[in-house]
């Protein structure tokens, strides 16, 4: 028996794999192939909800989507959101 197995990328498969795996190597591509699940197919179906969001938004007469988004939210725009992010890294302090 050489050691290898073949290994599922459901969480009962992959998270003992994850955790017990001895070769980091072995547990860097369990990773890789989770992050790649069904990246073929929702690629295209994500870059369609990203359109339609940015047509949604200039239908209802914003510049894009987060425009539109951080008016509802209460921020005004993006440059505030990304100012206030900004402002909470500066402020950030590792434990």
């Amino acid at each position: 028996a050489t050691g290898r197995r073949m290994v599922g990328l459901k969480a009962p498969h992959t998270l003992p794999a994850l955790k017990f795996a001895k070769n980091p190597e072995t547990r860097r591509r369990v990773l890789e192939a989770m992050s790649k699940k069904c990246q073929e197919e929702n690629t295209p179906r994500f870059l369609e909800v990203l359109k339609l969001r940015d047509e949604c938004a200039k239908l209802l007469g914003y510049d894009s989507h987060a425009h539109y988004m951080c008016e509802v939210k209460m921020v005004g725009d993006p440059k505030r959101a990304e100012e206030f992010l900004l402002e909470l890294v500066d402020a950030y302090e590792p434990i």
